[in-house]
């Protein structure tokens, strides 16, 4: 459908259009009307009949709300429009020869009040008749291409999920260490994207490379090692040169297959060095400003998975622990009563005496000064 104001609004017979747009629909006149006056009213003026099909992403039911669209539509495009169920017809008189300037600004112009009554546009269908006689045939072929690609639409988003499902899958058996697993998941991962994207070599390498970097950034959530870039850089080199998905999956599988083992072989006994490293790290900079990702930088992990880790191996969060190893410290020097409470406060990292005591009070059940009195 097509649409020039200036030539349009000047000649366009409202009225006419309704005409049309029912004959369109129902493939007949009212009385007083024949296809040959309709006809020699577009020859004469060297008109087209431009019919449009859009559908919707929900039914519009109610009725105010459809009179709002073909009133909306009427007043400010002077095209005749109908809301039936979950799509709108729009139709238009144009010059032949103006079809291809007009149609992108009218799409435009079009979708953009749509949009301004919360319509949005799924599918959209086109024909160009110089006779009204082809309109009946015209909206059915159209109403049944948008129909065809909404089911075609429901079926690409059922893949998605499947895939979507499939990639859940694949990092569970990335964890298990399940090489058979991954490998029949990768294969019918392979066979959607294959049938998604035929032989589009760039976007199926794009998909793998997303694929991999997902999985990679799920082990260092989790385990808290990561591959380095220059290694990242290698696998997306491999999988650019693959010929094919089936290369590119198999690529995939050796990468996982190295990476996971090397990863599991080492968990035990790199969670117990991160947490050693981690409090020793307290330890020797507890009088200093400490913090969760400071420590885990040290540490070579994620301040996340650092967090999770010393939560499940000690207890307690890593500001606990910080607080607790202060507060001992802050004990042991009160007790030998060479420094006075500010000076304790200060030599284990709180520049605010008062806060110290706060916190020294909620961990102990008493306040310092007490400490020293008693002591």
């Amino acid at each position: 459908m097509l649409y020039d104001q200036q030539v349009v609004l000047s000649s366009l017979n409202r009225y006419m259009l309704r005409i049309l747009l029912s004959y369109s629909i129902s493939g007949q006149l009212p009385e007083g009307w024949s296809v040959q006056e309709i006809e020699d009213y577009l020859r004469s003026n060297r008109l087209s009949i431009h019919l449009a099909v859009f559908c919707f992403d929900a039914p519009i039911h109610s009725e105010s709300a459809r009179h709002a669209v073909q009133s909306d539509l009427l007043s400010r495009l002077c095209v005749c429009a109908k809301a039936y169920k979950s799509h709108i017809i729009c139709m238009a008189f144009l010059p032949s020869d103006r079809f291809a300037a007009a149609s992108a600004a009218l799409r435009q112009q079009l979708f953009g009040r749509f949009g301004a009554m919360g319509l949005r546009v799924k599918n959209e269908a086109y024909s160009v008749e110089t006779s009204p006689l082809t309109l009946p045939a015209s909206y059915r072929k159209l109403y049944a291409q948008a129909d065809a690609m909404l089911v075609d639409n429901q079926a690409r988003f059922n893949r998605l999920i499947h895939l979507y499902s499939l990639e859940e899958s694949l990092n569970n058996a990335v964890f298990e260490v399940d090489a058979d697993e991954m490998r029949r998941i990768l294969d019918e991962i392979t066979d959607i994207v294959r049938g998604v994207n035929g032989n589009n070599h760039l976007n199926a390498v794009c998909y793998f490379s997303f694929l991999w970097r997902s999985i990679e950034r799920t082990i260092f959530y989790r385990i808290g090692r990561r591959k380095t870039s220059a290694d990242k850089l290698i696998i997306d080199e491999e999988l650019y040169a693959c010929k094919d998905v089936v290369s590119m999956s198999s690529a995939i599988h050796r990468y996982l297959l190295a990476y996971v083992r090397d990863v599991h072989l080492q968990n035990t006994d790199s969670y117990h060095k991160v947490i050693e490293r981690t409090k020793d790290y307290i330890q020797e900079r507890f009088a200093q400003p400490l913090s969760l990702e400071d420590a885990a930088r040290e540490a070579g992990v994620s301040a996340c998975h650092l967090s999770k880790l010393f939560k499940k191996e000690e207890g307690v969060s890593f500001k606990q622990y910080v607080t607790r190893v202060r507060m001992e410290k802050a004990k042991f020097l009160l007790s030998s009563g060479k420094l006075n409470i500010g000076e304790v406060a200060r030599a284990c990292g709180y520049s605010d005496p008062s806060y110290f005591c706060k916190l020294f009070k909620k961990h102990w059940g008493f306040l310092p000064k007490e400490f020293q009195l008693h002591n």
